[in-house]
């Protein structure tokens, strides 16, 4: 995914949507460099909101966080578990 959006980055596209998978670490320096370039970025699925704050770039998807505390917090009270177990 890194390689590909290397790859799309010296295309010297308009934009890139790219899903943020592979982390901030990983993104961060591609995101430099698109936006050296005039590149515009949205991140798709898989927000990287530091990314996003240094180089610009928007986001689109679910806010997954919530939903998987959601999704713990409903298994554990179907589970009846208590405070412990």
């Amino acid at each position: 995914m890194v390689q590909q959006l290397r790859e799309a980055v010296a295309s010297a596209p308009d934009g890139i949507a790219v899903t943020g998978h592979p982390g901030p670490d990983s993104i961060e320096p591609l995101a430099e460099e698109a936006s050296k370039a005039s590149i515009l970025m949205m991140y798709q699925n898989v927000n990287v909101p530091t990314v996003s704050a240094k180089f610009g770039g928007g986001y689109i998807g679910a806010n997954l966080a919530p939903q998987g505390k959601a999704l713990g917090a409903e298994g554990i009270r179907m589970s009846r578990l208590k405070a412990g177990d």
